[in-house]
């Protein structure tokens, strides 16, 4: 699930690995799709991503990164996915398509 997010005002998104880890954290990485393009999110002044590991006995952990950004019209329609690799062939993934809306400033 996503929050509305509304042009200008800063969002965040949350992606969390699924079930419980121990050992190595997980790979979480955000990509979207422009163009017909799959491009990993570059993190560029105004996004930041950061990991969060959540400990929840002494040896199960809860993996999940934020995405703070500040949706444009540009991320309108934009497909943003969270990728998650517990090894080289354990991976899972959720696309999610961005609903940003404008707030216009009446007269």
């Amino acid at each position: 699930m996503i929050p509305p997010l509304t042009e200008g005002q800063q969002a965040t998104l949350t992606c969390t690995a699924p079930g419980f880890c121990s050992g190595s954290p997980p790979k979480i990485t955000w990509m979207w799709e422009r163009k017909d393009e799959i491009d990993e999110i570059n993190i560029p002044g105004s996004i930041t991503a950061s990991l969060k590991t959540e400990n929840l006995s002494a040896v199960t952990q809860r993996h999940s990164s934020t995405l703070t950004f500040n949706p444009s019209a540009k991320h309108h329609k934009m497909n943003l996915t969270c990728l998650v690799s517990v090894s080289d062939n354990i991976t899972t993934e959720e696309t999610v398509t961005l609903n940003v809306t404008c707030e216009y400033i009446t007269v």
